[in-house]
């Protein structure tokens, strides 16, 4: 059985399925845990996934990182830069 949560606001109100806002939240605390790991040091995006992976319940695909990462940068919250590397491609460093 489906659950649905309504939602009011100034123009009505609307019934959305319930997993709306759990995916928002989700969605948020991805953010957050994101910009915790990058708080002492700069760090490319496997690291991130490696630091985010070691945490229980916070794994997240590659796709879905620099999805957030560009959010990111795009809002003015993280920075990046391309570091070349002493062996193999250049990493972008966030």
């Amino acid at each position: 059985m489906a659950r649905y949560i309504a939602s009011h606001s100034s123009e009505g109100s609307e019934v959305r399925p319930a997993g709306c806002w759990e995916a928002q939240l989700r969605k948020g605390f991805l953010e957050m845990a994101i910009l915790a790991s990058l708080w002492t040091n700069r760090q490319y995006g496997l690291e991130i996934i490696r630091t985010l992976d070691s945490k229980p319940g916070l794994a997240l695909a590659e796709g879905t990182l620099y999805l957030i990462l560009n959010r990111l940068k795009h809002d003015a919250l993280v920075a990046s830069e391309w570091v070349a590397a002493g062996t193999g491609h250049p990493r972008k460093y966030y």
